[in-house]
């Protein structure tokens, strides 16, 4: 795996940018990074087999309190496509997931199958929010009890 410092000194930049203040010349090759780094995790993450994609699922899991399964909703934002098809491809068996109640429209829907998806991460920033908020609430209430 290449060094960040390497990806750094890689990212060329046009003669008329160069000549910009540090700081935002700083900003530009720091974004191109962003991208080279992007498509660097696409690949990596098209190349995984299914066991490593369950290996890193289980780690970032932890991490974000992401759920062993996912609702109906959040499977059709994860692969932008309506309620009713992530239901049809339920039934359809194109994603793994189960029925909850039979004929009941419910689906519990395994999370780790969305490893690598192009909106996994927004998913993923989508939890790190939520796990955020619970825990300033939580603090929040802890705070006022003690008054």
């Amino acid at each position: 795996m290449e060094k960040m410092t390497d990806i750094l000194d890689r990212v060329q930049l046009s003669p008329d940018l160069e000549n910009l203040n540090p700081q935002l010349r700083d900003i530009i090759v720091i974004s191109r990074s962003i991208e080279e780094l992007e498509k660097m995790k696409t690949n990596m993450l098209e190349q995984m087999s299914d066991e490593q994609k369950r290996e890193l699922f289980n780690v970032i899991q932890k991490e974000y309190n992401i759920p062993d399964y996912i609702s109906v909703r959040e499977a059709s934002e994860i692969l932008e496509v309506s309620p009713q098809m992530v239901r049809r491809y339920c039934a359809n068996g194109k994603i793994e997931g189960k029925q909850r109640f039979e004929n009941s429209g419910k689906w519990l829907i395994e999370t780790v199958q969305f490893v690598g998806n192009k909106n996994w991460e927004k998913y993923i920033q989508k939890r790190a929010r939520i796990k955020e908020n619970s825990l300033n609430l939580a603090k929040k209430v802890h705070a006022d009890l003690d008054v």
